[in-house]
């Protein structure tokens, strides 16, 4: 039994688990890291766009919607070209990315 263990207590077949679970997200994190690289909107929200954050998503209108803010009309408007963004909204992922 003492030579399942290492030096500091961990039991070897659990250390090699976590080491091979390790590589393959790294394997995966990788490839889809060159999967995402063609985005050009990585970090923006593609429906809802009013502005409003750093995200271009304004979380008080609906997307494709109107509300009066501060005497103003503000529009939630949806991007041009989606298959371009990763982010449908700031919850969800657009079926571009979901389809990867």
């Amino acid at each position: 039994m003492v030579k399942d263990f290492y030096e500091l207590d961990c039991v070897k077949s659990h250390n090699y688990a976590a080491k091979l679970f390790n590589l393959q997200i790294n394997t995966m994190c990788s490839t889809l890291q060159a999967d995402l690289s063609g985005f050009k909107n990585s970090k923006l929200a593609c429906c809802g766009g009013s502005g409003g954050s750093q995200l271009y998503y304004n979380s008080e209108i609906p997307c494709g919607k109107a509300k009066i803010i501060d005497g103003n009309e503000i529009i939630s408007g949806v991007c041009k070209n989606v298959n371009s963004y990763i982010n449908w909204d700031v919850v969800h992922y657009t079926e571009t990315v979901n389809s990867l």
